[in-house]
């Protein structure tokens, strides 16, 4: 029989590793999502991951990326308006249940109309980068 410490421990490995399955699922989802935008826009895989860890952007083919990912996501339309109404639906079968809430909230937070389309996606990303997003 496991003492209870090392029950503990045991448990605490468990749940880590399921936490890190679910986000490496979760991660593997965004990146297949948004794989045509990266073909189209010279972003690597391993970059998106760098990015999505708070990394520097040194890619300035990211923010034409980022604008293409948030047309697919009907987050913004070809003329830069930014529509967020949908996107617990649109993004459905690629955000998980258990990120939904907090992706979508970070994204009405961070996702702002501004006067034009560059500076819509620059603030956007300034602000995904200054925010938790467990992804």
């Amino acid at each position: 029989m496991l003492s209870a410490k090392t029950q503990f421990v045991f448990v605490a490995v468990i749940l880590v590793s399921m936490v890190n399955i679910i986000r490496a699922d979760q991660r593997k989802k965004i990146v297949e999502f948004q794989r045509d935008c990266m073909e189209a826009h010279g972003l690597l895989e391993d970059e998106l991951h760098e990015i999505m860890d708070g990394k520097p952007i040194q890619n300035s083919a990211f923010y034409f990326h980022f604008f293409c990912a948030a047309k697919k996501a009907k987050l913004i339309s070809d003329n830069g308006v930014v529509n967020t109404d949908h996107f617990e639906e649109d993004m459905k079968g690629v955000i998980d249940e258990e990120n939904m809430e907090h992706v979508a909230a970070l994204v009405r937070r961070c996702l702002i109309q501004r006067d034009d389309v560059f500076a819509t996606i620059k603030m956007a990303i300034d602000c995904f980068y200054s925010t938790e997003h467990k992804l």
